[in-house]
């Protein structure tokens, strides 16, 4: 991410642009995710999004739930976008602390890490753990790619950053999502659970998750597809040199085909 206020809101905004058009899928996806947070029953009346984008996960809460809601991002957020009201998005700087006052019963921050620089990390993880008790949370892993993504890391990384606020990590949506085909591979192989139960529990926030673990580093077959097109390598010697060559599948027809030497 470029360090410079400005190149950094070009770079921003050049994001929001180009990921406009995949916010009309979060929404169908979004829903099916607080229907599973409910069926463990979490009743979620008041959600906070930070880095909400256009707020598609924000208006599926209002409109699955009936919660309150509220989204945060920068300034460079098109407002004639959103899917929420104006009145509840607020410009905010996430490499900074938020600090809005109140509290929430859940926490929302789903592929924004990845955004930020290293050392804002530890500040996006404070500011959830500081406005709910719930967090729900993803951000891409190595090699996963994208724009801008600056800070790519294994979920174990950010279980850390929670930990620092006791909160333990519960992997108990990836297994239900995994094979969903409604669902965003981005989500299905990085969606996790953050809960400080204390916190939840005088917050009457009840939840039936079992026992907080070390979530898993997984690779969904979708994004493992796109990444690295399947091949196979024959190794052979000439005049005693070792050589190589493969070939690659073709994903119109399956087909394989001789691709280097």
């Amino acid at each position: 991410m470029p360090t410079s206020d400005g190149a950094r809101s070009t770079s921003y905004e050049r994001l929001h642009h180009i990921m406009a058009a995949a916010e009309d899928r979060s929404g169908p996806c979004a829903a099916q995710v607080f229907g599973l947070l409910r069926g463990q029953g979490m009743e979620i009346r008041s959600v906070l999004d930070v880095g909400c984008g256009l707020g598609s996960w924000l208006a599926a809460a209002r409109d699955a739930l009936g919660a309150e809601v509220l989204g945060v991002d920068g300034p460079w957020t098109n407002l004639d976008l959103l899917r929420i009201d104006r009145a509840r998005f607020q410009v905010a700087d996430l490499e900074k602390p938020l600090a809005l006052g109140r509290s929430f019963d859940l926490a929302i921050s789903v592929e924004v890490g990845e955004h930020l620089p290293a050392e804002a990390a530890p500040v996006l993880v404070a500011s959830l753990a500081r406005h709910a008790p719930v967090v729900l949370f993803s951000a891409a892993i190595p090699g996963q790619g994208g724009i801008s993504h600056v800070n790519e890391q294994w979920p174990a990384y950010w279980a850390e950053r929670f930990a620092e606020h006791g909160f333990g990590c519960y992997d108990v949506l990836r297994p239900i999502l995994w094979e969903r085909s409604d669902v965003d591979w981005w989500y299905k192989q990085n969606l996790l659970l953050f809960v400080h139960e204390a916190r939840a529990a005088e917050a009457g926030v009840r939840l039936h998750l079992g026992s907080p673990e070390t979530p898993r580093r997984l690779v969904h077959p979708d994004v493992f597809a796109v990444r690295c097109p399947p091949r196979n390598i024959d190794i052979f010697y000439e005049n005693g040199t070792a050589k190589g060559r493969y070939w690659e599948c073709d994903r119109e027809t399956g087909e394989l085909r001789e691709s280097g030497r």
